[in-house]
This record gives C-alpha cells, sequence and structure tokens, in this order.
C-alpha cells in the first residue's frame, strides 16, 4: 500500500522478513536494501503489465478515470 503523503511503500513484516532474506543469502542478486528491491521489482511488474514509466506519469497526470494505453 502507498501512503500518499509520504509516498512510503509498506510492506508486512512477513514480506519485509522473505525479502531481507533473499538479500542476505544471494548477494549476487545485486540488492543492498529492501528499498532497492522493492523499487526493482515494481519497475519490473509495469514493464511485465507492458507499462512505461512515462505513459503511467502521463495517465496519472490526465486522472485515474482515463485509460492507459
Amino acid at each position: 500500500m502507498v501512503d500518499e503523503i509520504s509516498n512510503e511503500v509498506k510492506v508486512d513484516s512477513r514480506t519485509l522478513k522473505m525479502i531481507s532474506t533473499l538479500i542476505r543469502d544471494y548477494p549476487e542478486l545485486g540488492f543492498k536494501s529492501v528499498e532497492e528491491f522493492v523499487n526493482y521489482a515494481a519497475l519490473d511488474l509495469l514493464k511485465r503489465k507492458g507499462l512505461e514509466i512515462g505513459r503511467l506519469q502521463t495517465w496519472m497526470r490526465k486522472g485515474s478515470n482515463s485509460s492507459i494505453k
């Protein structure tokens, strides 16, 4: 969930522990922090869904009532 005022992503404790363990046990993944992992995961998800950040930002500026093309 994103807090719109502070733009912080809230991760439940179980997911946080899982990500922390991945970072610790698999340094070859290259992630140094949970924040870095979450940012990468979010961008990867958007790409897999066919959305680019530029198009998403344009959609957000137009308002959520318009469709993303």
